[in-house]
């Protein structure tokens, strides 16, 4: 009989506890996802346990450390980069200096050649309409080591004032010279003879070498000079020589530009003995050749 009447009161305790449940889940109940299946399982939301004074107080010693060492790393890092940077620099600055030093030791110890130009035979015109002319072309080292492969080239051009530049055009000719004799060099380069022309410190070698105007570039450069002159070009000599030295990898050059002129005749102003009356010939003795510009490197 007790234990009916426990079993009684099991039951009516029961269901005054379901009212209350229902009323505290009742919001999730309410959900839509609990409105489509009523007997679902039910959603439970767990709050964790509010921190104590010393919990929070941990907390934010932990984050203050990882604050404090994101903050070292970024700072480790800068550093290293920056290392690095002035190490490069300084890198790059020795390097460039030792090339400065060694450029300024080279030029020191290198041969330079130095050239000059004499008349050789009378400036003559054949058949009244080429200009033959012959030179002596001189290298002369001047510097401290010897130059090798020595290899001269020259050339006259007939001005015509009325179109040409007497000033640039010339120049600019002397250094495509020089470009055209290392042109011919690497063609002859097989052959001993070429590199034989060799001077030390202090020697100098000279080489005759034979020039002219052919008929075209005569009409082309050709001019009225008046009563004294008659018809008459404006000629120009250019000339290069091309060496080498054990220490370098390329060519050197010295190049100059010449301006003609003639003291053949005193009644001539002096500003008109740069022309040359056609047909005529000046003695060798009487050219003058005064040099106007020079390319080296």
């Amino acid at each position: 009989m007790g234990l009916f009447i426990a079993y009684l009161l099991g039951i009516l305790t029961a269901a005054k506890a379901k009212p209350d449940n229902r009323d505290q889940f009742d919001k999730s109940a309410s959900s839509p996802h609990n409105q489509t299946n009523p007997n679902g399982p039910i959603s439970v939301v767990c709050h964790p346990p509010a921190l104590t004074d010393q919990e929070k107080t941990e907390k934010k010693k932990k984050e203050k450390r990882k604050t404090i060492k994101f903050l070292v790393e970024i700072v480790g890092t800068i550093t290293l980069l920056a290392y690095f940077a002035v190490t490069v620099l300084i890198w790059w600055t020795g390097e460039k200096t030792a090339k400065t030093a060694s450029r300024q030791l080279e030029m020191i110890d290198r041969p330079w050649i130095k050239d000059s130009v004499t008349s050789g035979e009378d400036f003559r015109f054949e058949h009244g309409d080429v200009a033959m002319w012959s030179i002596n072309i001189r290298a002369e080292n001047i510097g401290h080591s010897v130059a090798t492969g020595i290899y001269p080239w020259a050339k006259l051009i007939a001005i015509n004032v009325t179109k040409d530049n007497p000033i640039d055009g010339p120049r600019r000719q002397v250094k495509e010279l020089c470009e055209s004799i290392d042109q011919k060099f690497e063609k002859l380069k097989s052959d001993p003879a070429m590199w034989g022309t060799s001077a030390f410190p202090t020697y100098w070698l000279e080489f005759p070498f034979g020039i002219y105007l052919t008929p075209e570039q005569i009409n082309n450069g050709s001019l009225d000079g008046g009563v004294d002159l008659g018809k008459s070009i404006y000629p120009v000599l250019i000339e290069c020589v091309a060496y080498r030295y054990p220490s370098s990898d390329r060519p050197h050059h010295a190049g100059s530009v010449y301006i003609l002129s003639h003291s053949d005749d005193p009644n001539i102003q002096e500003a008109g003995r740069v022309f040359f009356s056609i047909g005529k010939t000046i003695p060798k003795d009487k050219m003058v050749l005064l040099k106007a510009a020079q390319y080296v490197d």
